[in-house]
């Protein structure tokens, strides 16, 4: 998904019946998880292990982690990762790919000259023939903002790189979020909302780079861009609730509904699933609820209402829960206790891990990121770490190892 917290949609509610239901067995999607008060403690749990894993880097795009972690097509990631020299005004830029077993297979370096204290931040994407589309958004050591594209081969090599004409963008820097959508045609979508504008744009580039059109939405709070093989979707949260937007190639509305994801709850994720179906999370306090979109932003499935420190993987079944605790350890220690449990619709837990660290004023590991991921061992976690208000955000993999 081409994750960035942009926005545009209005969507109809959809009734749940029989025939959907048959759809979501088939295609192996739950559409009946519930509150853990039901946990059933007559099954163990697998024991899993977690070891920390490879290390992504830092960055300071603090509310788009998912713009920096992609998962490939055929098992493994694409990472990003942008860290400022302020001496130097210098943003050195470090992209990479890792296999399944979180292994890297290539990295590639760049530096970019930008003003000193300015912001910079980037999402990197992969396209349908293995390589892949890198976006950064910084500005020049003159004051002018740009945003440069690289299209990359499957060994991450530069098959070109070019500044993108911004025609038609409203605003973008320091108070914007930016996205990008791969489309099959081999061009693609790129997407920023101006916060403070509340005004969310499209445009649409060649394959070269060469911008082709643009859109632009008023009254936009955040939201998500997918793209499709005939246009593109994009979700997100208006003054009116959660809508949607289905678009054709060239950025003409084809539909336009209102989503009821229960008890005035937002949206607060999406997330692309294979076989084309989206998984839109929406939030209220300390509630969550999942819906699966089809094509044409049809409700193929969804939840009830689950406890807001779950992750939901609509491809395992299973709701992932985080919690935190002080353990003592010892007579004079206290360590920070992370558990991190597995658990199926009806609350019984499937497997479960604890793992600690040394309580420090200086600096905080977050394990609650919402980016967790299946691999063939067992799971792809990204944690994020946080210092001093001067340090940037450091993220790293962590493995849950699931015994068989």
């Amino acid at each position: 998904m081409k994750g960035m917290r942009n926005g545009f949609l209005r969507t109809r509610v959809y009734s749940w019946t029989a025939g959907v239901a048959l759809a979501t067995l088939i295609m192996g999607f739950s559409a009946v998880p519930s509150y853990a008060s039901e946990v059933s403690e007559a099954a163990v749990p697998k024991q899993a292990e977690i070891e920390t894993s490879a290390a992504i880097g830092s960055f300071e795009d603090e509310g788009n982690p998912h713009n920096y972690i992609q998962p490939a097509a055929n098992g493994g990631f694409l990472v990003l990762n942008i860290e400022h020299n302020t001496e130097a005004s210098v943003a050195h830029v470090t992209y990479g790919k890792l296999d399944s077993s979180l292994e890297g297979v290539w990295k590639h370096e760049l530096d970019l000259n930008v003003q000193s204290g300015a912001s910079s931040r980037g999402v990197q994407r992969e396209t349908s023939d293995g390589g892949s589309l890198l976006l950064i958004d910084y500005t020049k050591p003159d004051g002018i903002r740009e945003l440069q594209a690289s299209r990359l081969n499957a060994d991450g090599n530069a098959v070109w790189s070019r500044t993108l004409q911004t025609d038609g963008l409203a605003s973008h820097g320091h108070n914007s979020l930016i996205g990008l959508e791969p489309l099959a045609d081999g061009g693609f979508l790129v997407s920023s909302l101006n916060l403070d504008e509340q005004v969310f744009t499209v445009l649409k580039y060649s394959e070269t780079g060469e911008e082709l059109w643009n859109r632009a939405k008023d009254g936009v709070a955040s939201g998500w861009l997918v793209g499709n093989h005939d246009g593109y979707y994009a979700l997100m949260n208006s003054p009116h609730g959660p809508v949607g937007v289905q678009a054709d190639v060239y950025g003409r509305e084809i539909r336009n509904i209102n989503f009821d994801l229960g008890s005035g709850k937002d949206i607060a994720e999406v997330r692309e699933l294979p076989g084309g179906h989206i998984a839109v999370t929406g939030l209220k306090g300390n509630s969550k609820r999942t819906q699966i979109l089809s094509n044409g932003l049809q409700l193929f499935g969804d939840t009830e209402d689950y406890p807001s420190d779950r992750v939901y993987l609509p491809e395992e079944q299973v709701y992932v829960r985080f919690s935190d605790r002080y353990d003592p350890l010892g007579s004079t220690t206290k360590m920070h206790g992370i558990t991190i449990t597995g658990l199926k619709g009806n609350g019984t837990k499937v497997w479960e891990t604890t793992t600690h660290y040394k309580e420090d004023n200086s600096f905080g590991i977050r394990y609650d990121t919402g980016l967790i991921y299946k691999i063939p061992t067992g799971y792809a976690l990204v944690t994020s770490t946080s210092g001093s208000a001067q340090k940037p955000v450091v993220l790293d993999f962590a493995k849950i190892w699931i015994p068989e």
